[in-house]
């Protein structure tokens, strides 16, 4: 609800490994990656090549350390989800199954448990 249908002010820093625009947000409420990490909404990637900001990352990996602490969002759905996932099992050779969507990664990427 921060941001969305608002205008916001963006700055491209990169596109990644798979033609992705990789950016900050900003917004006069203030930092919203870091608000999304810390409530669970997001998960950080630290990027693999030199000339990002260290400094930016860490405190966004420190946010994802208080969302996993308190067990929000990702880190909620996930834990309740991995002790499911110890009473019920994948069959490759099933085409079709049921799963819950648990991260949405983009457009054309996400993961399930069954």
């Amino acid at each position: 609800k921060m941001i969305l249908n608002r205008v916001v002010g963006v700055t491209f820093q990169r596109l990644d490994d798979h033609g992705n625009l990789v950016g900050r947000i900003h917004h006069k409420n203030g930092d919203i990656d870091y608000e999304l990490v810390k409530r669970g909404l997001s998960k950080v990637l630290i990027p693999q090549e030199d000339g990002y900001d260290k400094a930016h990352y860490k405190k966004l990996k420190d946010a994802q350390d208080i969302a996993q602490i308190n067990q929000v969002g990702l880190w909620k759905s996930l834990k309740e989800e991995e002790s499911k996932k110890k009473t019920k099992s994948y069959d490759p050779k099933k085409k079709n199954f049921e799963a819950k969507v648990v991260e949405i990664h983009s457009g054309d990427s996400l993961t399930v448990l069954p």
